[in-house]
């Protein structure tokens, strides 16, 4: 029997042969995501994932797989906060077949309800993918990265 990661690398593998041309830049998703993100807009940020796609968050202990489970940590990690911002850096975006891998640096920057602001230095990988529908989050992994000042 194959767990989850193998089923993941044996569908990707089966992806990259199969290697489609793209329609629109990766830049596009990309910024759709981070947009959908810091306005906190979770019917459009939940529409760039997959059915199938699989999150890893530095913010919660166990990854989630499938459109409930992304549905249900997205929203996790953005309950409380009432205001949101966001800032990519050192963004690198690789193509493999269909496949694109957008790789950075992020600064989260949530306002709370009592009005305290919680800056979070982040890295994150985003997998996306071309299908019929338009561009997909295949698989995202954020994690914590050290404290920079501006």
């Amino acid at each position: 029997m194959q767990d989850a990661g193998m089923k993941h690398a044996l569908a990707l593998s089966a992806l990259l042969a199969a290697a489609p041309a793209t329609a629109q830049p990766l830049a596009t998703p990309l910024d759709l995501w981070a947009a959908a993100w810091r306005a906190n807009d979770m019917a459009a940020l939940i529409a760039l994932y997959a059915p199938d796609a699989r999150i890893v968050s530095a913010f919660v202990p166990d990854a989630a797989e499938g459109s409930d489970a992304v549905a249900e940590l997205l929203a996790a990690e953005t309950r409380s906060a009432i205001g949101r911002g966001m800032r990519l850096s050192g963004v690198s975006l690789r193509q493999f077949g269909p496949v694109h891998l957008a790789t950075g640096d992020a600064l989260a920057v949530l306002t709370l309800p009592d009005g305290s602001v919680w800056r979070c230095p982040l890295r994150f990988s985003l997998a996306f993918i071309h299908d019929a529908t338009g561009w997909r989050i295949i698989e995202q992994h954020t994690s914590f990265a050290p404290f920079q000042d501006e």
